[in-house]
């Protein structure tokens, strides 16, 4: 039984410079109609009984005009049982926010309104080919207060280059203002195939490692996870932090992904193709790598792994987990917390997770 549901939106005005996720800017808004459509079909076919987070993505969900952001709401409320929804998160981008929008969707049961802002310098904007004026920022902060959601996020990226520390503080202090229990800081990478990488710019680790710390020691937040921060434990991303300790995910829509536990499957990342009937690509993989993989996923966090709650998902398994910890600490001195009744990775060990991951997968 899928606990948690992840809604992939693919649709955007225009393709971010820095993003490598699968999105869409020639749609009209009849594909996005015949799109809604689609995932009503999906919906209707599944069993919803045991859901308890949704988390729609994109893309920019709140691209989609508001009658289709009410024909949406409609279909989840139609196939969902929301008195079991623990947490509703929907990502935003400011320019595509009104307060038409934003009522909607906090009277059809947004708990959680995640808003891409990236930076609030515009000159950083431009580097990472975001088209969003300061006005529009701006304009969805004063939308957005007195926080109408019980938690509000705004994501931002930090190793720009010719970002300074001084800036980025700045911007976690315009977060701080805005009165967000929530923050998302991700390093920026240049990834293959986006246009930033085409560019030839060059990526200064040191001042972005300068940033990770900084991000670390900002109060009132505690970084609970590599990349995210929250001002309490409940303020925490429950989807996220279902999905990092290998709980069953149904994904929707094109490049989303599923796990029911055993094997994973990922949707093709052609919106046509998709609709089309195009089978998922499956990932079946043996009991062991599994185990591992979902071993090395939550580590990502802060808190790692305690023994009870592995055990509840891999009975009689914690020693071999421990074997495997330790024989990987030796190539990686300072970078674990190894007891015997929990695992996880230090201050240090949180940087160095790319690599850390790859040794014990």
């Amino acid at each position: 039984m899928m606990k948690n549901l992840y809604i992939h939106i693919p649709f955007c005005k225009r393709k971010c410079d820095y993003c490598a996720f699968y999105s869409e800017t020639s749609c009209s808004e009849l594909d996005m109609d015949i799109y809604i459509d689609y995932l009503a079909e999906k919906l209707s076919a599944v069993n919803t009984e045991n859901f308890e987070t949704i988390y729609i993505g994109g893309g920019t969900p709140t691209i989609l005009n508001l009658k289709q952001l009410q024909k949406l709401q409609f279909v989840l409320h139609k196939y969902i049982d929301f008195s079991k929804i623990k947490e509703f998160s929907i990502e935003s981008n400011p320019e595509t926010l009104d307060c038409d929008k934003i009522s909607l969707l906090h009277d059809c049961g947004v708990t959680r309104l995640s808003m891409g802002v990236q930076s609030f310098n515009e000159k950083h904007r431009r580097t990472l080919g975001r088209r969003c004026s300061q006005n529009a920022i701006e304009n969805a902060l004063n939308e957005l207060a007195g926080n109408p959601f019980r938690h509000f996020n705004i994501d931002l990226i930090y190793g720009i280059p010719g970002e300074k520390i001084a800036g980025f503080a700045a911007d976690l202090e315009r977060v701080k203002e805005a009165g967000c229990d929530h923050f998302s800081a991700y390093n920026l990478t240049l990834e293959e195939q986006t246009a930033l990488a085409g560019e030839g710019i060059e990526l200064d680790e040191d001042a972005a490692c300068e940033m990770y710390e900084y991000a670390g020691s900002f109060k009132p937040y505690s970084r609970y996870e590599i990349s995210n921060y929250a001002l309490t434990e409940t303020s925490q991303c429950l989807h996220n932090s279902n999905v990092w300790k290998g709980e069953t995910l149904l994904g929707l829509g094109p490049s989303a992904a599923s796990f029911d536990g055993v094997d994973r499957w990922t949707e093709v990342a052609d919106i046509k193709k998709l609709i089309g009937g195009e089978p998922p690509e499956m990932d079946s993989i043996s009991p062991m790598e599994r185990q591992m993989e979902i071993f090395a996923v939550n580590l990502r966090t802060v808190r790692g792994w305690q023994r009870a709650e592995w055990e509840k998902k891999f009975p009689f398994s914690w020693d071999m987990l421990l074997q495997k910890a330790v024989s990987t600490a030796k190539l990686y001195p300072g970078c674990w917390v190894i007891e015997s009744d929990s695992i996880r990775l230090s201050e240090l060990g949180l940087l160095f997770w790319n690599e850390i991951s790859m040794e014990l997968l």
